[in-house]
């Protein structure tokens, strides 16, 4: 089923240049950069982003950022990339979720329709036809959902403290938005488990200690984050101007972010509508079904998303579109459909005395078996649409902020993406975006009345050219220029409160130099050569924690290893 839904990919050799695909190129890019060269920086951006020093990925999937740049470096290609990539998504979810669906109660065959389903609802299938990251931290969710079902069944140990913290630790590694949700879809599993567990108390020490556990792998990205927060007046993503319009939609046609489409919209609520109405289904598929309608509606358009906003406008920043919400509840609500068909053909076979009668003689297979085939088929459509958009006269499917350096053409922006050198495709087309950028204090409020997409542009992107840019070995940046005369000049490159600057020899911090509304440096220049070298120093609190997580790794590797030696032998000694 993967190679079939990149299959249209493979066939065109076409790469697919999406909403998201810019910037998450350019983080991509920047990784797969310090791997190939060994200069190697955790917070700085010096390879990609115009090589601003802007940090982007301490703050979002840090370590996962590092697997797809080995992707990207070892494929050598953006295209060889896509299709690498997809599949990695693609067998990765679509063996988490069946798993999922089959610790639910579903037999073998309902099991994997609804990893096929799954493989092709909105946000997962987001980023083989746009790079929607979303999807990566979908692609991690079934497996922590396991552990959900496990505190719900099994009453004598509910909770195993390692796979419960492998398992979300490593979503925190991914995506931290998916981490928040998983979470929160964990809590109803847990309180459960707590009223049906043999020891209660033994359940919540082994939960804590899970959580604890947790904290220790993920140290290096929480530890970032407040590293690079403390200290800095952050600008925030793109702010969504209104969270209603962005909330799921049950509609008619295909399946995509914000609207369910024809398929998952009858299937959500007809199952639904069965589970409230049927008695002696399973207790996951009641949960599963249960917990993703609650996803569901907070995540549509029933939920009133603006009206909170103006409670808490944060929302509108680190959630951006409630319709994200749609990608539990599609993983719950598929494995509830997936479980409900199996305790109704079970019941079915009993009451006719044909136990051994095939599974394909009920309809209701048949109708989950087709809705699976339309959603396939319609994702087939769509992906095969965006790939011919390489062939247009816009390869690039949104030019929304996109700056064209030296007026680009389509062929020079289609040999830029397609050539073993992605750098050429992301300076000729550079996008204005100003995630994480140290504004200063005194221009926060003056920023929110700017165009600071057009403001990026202006003073990163189209200034570029004019300095030379050179990536040392202890992960620093260098920039030097020439000057006709003395005076203040605005460089491209970004500062934060614990980059140590020194230019033209003097060593500093950040803070003793101005800056633009965006952070950028403005340095007094001298007649001649210029030479700035800027490098982030998170200090010896960061390592130490990343050690910690480092290690906590590397003993959790161990121990499952001993503990695989152990079962193996004891059937021998038995």
């Amino acid at each position: 089923m993967s190679i079939i839904m990149v299959l249209p990919q493979i066939m065109l050799k076409n790469p697919i240049l999406g909403i998201d695909s810019n910037f998450h190129l350019n983080r991509i890019y920047e990784d797969a950069m310090q791997i190939k060269t060994g200069n190697f920086s955790y917070f700085q951006a010096n390879y990609g982003f115009s090589q601003s020093g802007r940090i982007v990925n301490a703050m979002y999937g840090p370590i996962w950022g590092y697997v797809l740049g080995f992707i990207l470096f070892a494929t050598g290609s953006l295209v060889k990339f896509q299709i690498v990539s997809d599949l990695l998504l693609l067998v990765v979810g679509g063996s988490g979720m069946y798993l999922f669906t089959r610790k639910s109660g579903a037999n073998e065959l309902f099991a994997t329709i609804g990893t096929i389903l799954y493989m092709n609802v909105g946000w997962f299938v987001a980023w083989l036809t746009g790079q929607e990251f979303t999807a990566w931290g979908m692609m991690i969710m079934p497996y922590v959902l396991i552990m959900g079902i496990r505190m719900i069944t099994d009453h004598d140990q509910p909770v195993r403290v390692l796979p419960l913290a492998v398992s979300v630790a490593v979503i925190i590694q991914v995506h931290m938005l998916s981490t928040l949700l998983i979470i929160i879809a964990l809590i109803p599993y847990f309180i459960v488990g707590m009223q049906r567990a043999n020891d209660r108390v033994k359940m919540l020490q082994k939960t804590v200690l899970a959580a604890v556990l947790t904290i220790i792998m993920s140290a290096n990205v929480w530890a970032g984050m407040l590293n690079v927060t403390s200290g800095n007046h952050l600008m925030q993503p793109f702010t969504v101007a209104n969270m209603d319009n962005v909330s799921l939609n049950l509609s008619i046609g295909d399946n995509y972010l914000f609207a369910l489409g024809t398929v998952c919209s009858i299937l959500f609520v007809c199952q639904i509508f069965a589970a409230l109405s049927t008695k002696g289904l399973q207790l996951a598929t009641y949960l599963n079904t249960f917990v993703g309608a609650f996803f569901l509606i907070i995540g549509s358009k029933l939920f009133p998303w603006q009206r909170l906003a103006t409670v808490l406008p944060a929302a509108k920043n680190w959630l951006q579109f409630p319709s994200r919400l749609g990608s539990i509840a599609g993983i719950l609500l598929i494995a509830g459909a997936a479980g409900y068909l199996t305790t109704r053909v079970k019941a079915t076979q009993n009451s006719h005395h044909q136990v051994g009668t095939s599974t394909f003689l009920n309809w209701p297979t048949g109708l989950f078996a087709f809705a699976a085939l339309m959603l396939v088929w319609q994702n087939v459509t769509v992906m095969n649409g965006q790939l011919k958009k390489w062939d247009t006269a816009q390869p690039i499917q949104r030019m929304d902020n996109i700056y064209l350096s030296n007026h680009a053409t389509v062929a020079e922006i289609r040999a830029g993406f397609k050539g073993k050198d992605l750098s050429k495709g992301l300076a000729l087309a550079a996008k204005g975006t100003t995630d994480y950028l140290n504004q200063p204090a005194s221009d926060v409020k003056y920023n929110q009345n700017r165009n600071t997409y057009a403001d990026y542009i202006n003073q990163i992107v189209k200034k570029n050219h004019l300095y030379n840019k050179k990536v040392l070995a202890d992960g620093s940046l260098s920039v030097t220029w020439q000057a006709k005369r003395r005076g203040k000049t605005q460089l491209p490159v970004v500062g934060y409160a614990k980059s140590a600057v020194t230019f033209n020899g003097t060593k500093g911090w950040n803070s003793q130099y101005q800056h633009s509304n965006l952070g950028a440096l403005i340095v007094d220049q001298k007649p001649g050569k210029n030479t700035l070298i800027i490098k982030y120093h998170p200090g010896k609190t960061f390592t130490l924690l990343s050690l910690a997580a480092l290690i906590s790794w590397l003993a959790v590797l161990v121990l499952w290893v001993v503990q695989g030696i152990r079962q193996r032998k004891q059937p021998l000694s038995a």
